[in-house]
């Protein structure tokens, strides 16, 4: 639970606290994991049944799928539903709180494209490059 004075976004930006009471690592917190935010983008459109994650996912085992599945719906941020079909149906689902992290994960994708961008331009990690070396310094305005 975090300290009721985290409300105020003016407290986070120029007040050095505990880690743990950090709202961006409390937002990582819930999106961390390789296959998260991939799961989350699948299904901005709408439900899906576990067999089409599995397929528009690529990469992750069944174990580690249905492990990050459960997380995000234990964070509330989608919602899982059996229909009592033979063989049983399920369907994964953003829930109206998950929803609101496409905003979030819009603006990570937007930084990602200029990023990829940056650096097939050859730029290296060196983020002094003078023509757009901000995009990897932190603002102040965080």
């Amino acid at each position: 639970m975090l300290p009721a004075n985290l409300n105020s976004l003016a407290f986070w930006k120029w007040t050095s606290m505990d880690l743990n009471e950090c709202p961006v690592k409390v937002t990582a917190d819930v999106v961390s994991g390789k296959w998260k935010p991939l799961i989350i983008v699948c299904l901005k459109p709408g439900p899906q049944r576990y067999s089409e994650l599995r397929r528009k996912i690529a990469g992750p085992t069944h174990k580690v799928l249905t492990q990050q599945l459960r997380q995000l719906e234990r964070d509330g941020i989608l919602t899982r539903t059996v229909y009592p079909t033979v063989p049983s149906r399920v369907e994964y689902a953003l829930s109206h709180y998950g929803k609101t992290l496409i905003p979030v994960l819009n603006a990570m994708a937007e930084w990602g494209q200029k990023h990829a961008e940056r650096l097939s331009r050859g730029h290296d990690l060196d983020a002094s490059s003078p023509e757009d070396g901000r995009l990897l310094r932190p603002s102040r305005e965080l």
